[in-house]
């Protein structure tokens, strides 16, 4: 039966995002004038160009001016900073050594809550169960697709490979270190721990995929909402050990806050760009037979970029590792 959409007499949608005025200013406000020189790592300094008159010559890949620049940034506090040593600072493999046992460990807490969920609410499972006992099952090695619930296809499943690659990456693993550990522990759980029902491809391939793109993601969100830490209020402390609670409980484990720095206007740090939205919708929608009803519609959008100076004015880069 069609639908069509019959827009209400008022119609609300409401979008907060306290932090877009601020980030979304970088690119279009003209920042306060540098200091007159610009340090370098050797020591050796070097004139920067006027602020007011030289924000042409910068942007100009032409401009005479733009090797001055290269490798800095215009920190709106500080004037030029370097990139490469902050970008290290906060992103880069020294600030959180690898710890592959308590990764491991952690990993392993996933599975166990996957698994016992797996055996107490069996009902919908027991339609994949293809063998009688684990000697069947290991004299019959087979993969196949299976038709489950879109809940448990494409929410459980993405979130066990969430946890496992933001667990690992927490514990200082790399992007393709993390990316193999979701990848495993997504194998050990098709292979072994649902010993009664063959492997299923579209779990091999949705929770390791879809662990990596949102993983990444609260990884980042969890060192931002943790990098108040230490001078945070109650809220910021909240946050820290809810959404970000891989890196809360780690950070007060090891006993490491995050690095010093210029500070957003959250509060937090502004190595990260960010942008913040969280929208409302109603809408009436009827169908032929003249039946009516009410669509309601929630956004909360998000967005990082784990990349200091991103939209300010300087000339830097940096590689995907």
């Amino acid at each position: 039966m069609p639908i069509r959409l019959i827009p209400p007499p008022l119609s609300l949608v409401l979008c907060a995002a306290p932090a877009i005025a601020v980030m979304g200013s970088s690119a279009q406000a003209m920042p306060p004038a540098a200091p007159s020189r610009l340090p370098q790592d050797h020591g050796a300094v070097l004139p920067v160009p006027d602020e007011r008159t030289d924000l042409k010559s910068r942007s100009d890949p032409g401009g005479a001016d733009d090797a001055r620049w290269e490798g800095y940034y215009l920190d709106p506090e500080r004037g030029p900073a370097p990139f490469a040593a902050e970008y290290e600072r906060w992103f880069g493999d020294t600030r959180r050594p690898a710890r592959y046992g308590r990764a491991a460990l952690e990993l392993a807490g996933v599975l166990a809550v996957g698994t016992t969920y797996y055996w107490i609410v069996s009902d919908p499972n027991k339609q994949d169960w293809d063998y009688i006992n684990i000697k069947d099952r290991s004299l019959n090695v087979e993969v196949k697709f299976d038709n489950n619930m879109f809940r448990t296809n494409f929410l459980l499943h993405p979130l066990a490979g969430t946890m496992s690659y933001w667990l690992s990456r927490a514990n200082g693993l790399d992007v393709y270190q993390a990316s193999a550990a979701s990848l495993l522990s997504s194998a050990a759980f098709e292979f072994l721990l649902e010993w009664l029902e063959k492997p299923s491809i579209n779990d091999l391939v949705a929770t390791p995929i879809g662990g990596v793109a949102a993983g990444e993601f609260f990884f980042h969100l969890g060192d931002y909402l943790n990098s108040a830490w230490g001078h945070d209020n109650v809220m910021q402390r909240v946050l820290a050990y809810s959404v970000g609670v891989p890196q809360g409980i780690h950070s007060a484990m090891d006993g490491t806050d995050a690095p010093l720095g210029a500070r957003d206007a959250l509060g937090y740090s502004a190595a990260y760009w960010h942008r913040f939205s969280v929208g409302y919708g109603i809408a009436d929608v009827a169908n032929d037979r003249g039946d009516h009803g009410t669509l309601r519609d929630l956004l909360f959008e998000a967005k990082l970029v784990a990349m200091p100076g991103f939209l300010r004015p300087g000339r830097f880069s940096v590689d995907f590792k």
